[in-house]
């Protein structure tokens, strides 16, 4: 089991990683999240919520191409697959 979470968890320098600092993807997508939801109904409502969007696409792109550990790499992919979900829900 632990052959398995080191192999889940550390990434190719040998260091563990599972949380990073937020980058300025992750905090943009939440900053315009948080703008439209206070925003009226609307085209700005409706921009700042695609732009999110956009900004956490793009996060999971890089995690899931370039991610510091295989953990990093599945969250990524996780999350543009409920990401996906939601277009069709």
């Amino acid at each position: 089991m632990k052959k398995i979470l080191d192999w889940l968890i550390r990434g190719k320098d040998g260091k563990v990683h599972i949380v990073q600092v937020p980058n300025i993807l992750i905090i943009s997508w939440f900053a315009s999240i948080l703008i439209a939801h206070f925003l009226a109904p609307g085209a700005a409502k409706t921009g700042f919520a695609n732009l999110g969007m956009a900004f956490l696409a793009i996060w999971c792109y890089l995690e899931i191409t370039k991610g510091a550990s295989r953990f990093r790499q599945a969250l990524g992919a996780i999350i543009a697959a409920v990401m996906v979900y939601g277009f069709f829900k």
